[in-house]
Formats: C-alpha cells, structure tokens, sequence
C-alpha cells in the first residue's frame, strides 16, 4: 500500500480528519499513522492488511476493496454549513474526486473546476478531481 493509497482510504472511510479513527481502528497510535503518512516509517503489509481488515476484507475475499467506488463525507465548512461529499475510484486509474449535486433546474451548487477537469451526469458533477494514478486518455472518457 501507498501513502496515496492510504490517504484515499482514509479520507473515503473517515472523512477529512481521518488519521486518528483509522490509527484507532487499526491498533495503533495516532502518531505512528502520522508517521506513515509523512513517509518516516513503512506501511508494512501487516499494516496495510489491518486497515483491510478493519474496513471490510476477510480471509474469504482478501481482495478488499471489492467495489470500484467508495463515497465518503467530509465535515461542513464553517462559512457554508455545506458537507462535501466525495468519492474514491478504487481501481486504476485511482483518484479522488468531490460529488456535486445538480439542482432541479440542471445547475450544480458551486463547485472546483480549477482543475479543468469535470464531469458531469444529469444529477451529479464530479469536481476537484485529485488523481492517484496517472489520468485515462481524454478519448477513453466519453460515452
């Protein structure tokens, strides 16, 4: 497991401040997933088969996570009151991206295109898309 890799769990299991519940999930200390996080210690395959675990995998189907999508949410900001739901692709190309609701009226809320990468659905948008592995082609993207 990558430390991207552990960053998207985190974020889609716990939400923004996912560092302590996950290092409680999985048995060790807060400072020890910071650790992990920053690159000083290795995130050993015991580790990275406890968050697995702790998330979901067993010794049936080890190949956890089973599902391509994981949705999470992330606490309101406090000068909008508005949660941000997310979603993490789990399998390549991996990336994290934030779901945006389309009103009734066809328009999304206010969302991130800074990336210059959006897409869109009849009711979602996805925005501010962080990728873990290198993007698909452009062509590859259209339906």
């Amino acid at each position: 497991m990558t430390i991207d890799e552990l960053r998207a769990i985190g974020l889609a299991a716990y939400g923004v401040n996912w560092q302590s519940p996950l290092a409680r999930a999985i048995g060790i200390s807060p400072r020890h997933m910071r650790r992990l996080i920053a690159g000083e210690s290795p995130i050993t395959e015991g580790i990275a088969a406890d968050i697995r675990r702790a998330l979901g995998a067993t010794a049936v189907d080890p190949d956890w996570p089973r599902d391509k999508w994981i949705i999470g949410d992330a606490p309101a900001e406090a000068d909008t009151k508005a949660r941000r739901e997310y979603l993490v692709h789990t399998r390549r190309p991996r990336f994290v991206a934030r779901v945006v609701m389309v009103d009734d009226d066809g328009e999304p809320e206010p969302a991130d295109v800074i990336t210059g990468v959006v897409y869109a659905s009849e009711d979602y948008v996805l925005s501010e898309i962080v990728w873990i592995d290198p993007p698909p082609p452009a062509a590859s993207c259209t339906g």
